[in-house]
């Protein structure tokens, strides 16, 4: 991440990687999108995948103690994200 900001080719590649990662994402959780209390389940699955993104890519390019006084393990912070995720999905809006 940090190398696309001088690299060209790295550049080009980060976005269509990126989708990728979101198509997969999206394709696991949305084969069950008649669970999803939500009324716009693409949406919500959507919205969870760029926190789960934006919450990883900010951790590998800023490290484990950026913008947090406790530091908290990698393996506790995918467990918090999944925790989220789930409530996120599970509730509809306005709930």
């Amino acid at each position: 991440m940090h190398r696309a900001t001088v690299d060209a080719e790295i550049h080009r590649r980060g976005p269509a990687r990126t989708s990728q990662a979101a198509r997969q994402f999206e394709e696991v959780l949305l084969d069950h999108e008649h669970e999803l209390p939500h009324p716009e389940p693409r949406i919500a699955v959507d919205v969870a995948f760029r926190m789960v993104f934006g919450t990883l890519a900010r951790r590998v390019t800023r490290g484990k103690g950026f913008e947090m006084q406790d530091e908290i393990s990698d393996d506790r912070l995918v467990r918090e994200l999944e925790h989220v995720v789930v409530a996120h999905l599970l509730t509809a809006p306005g709930d």
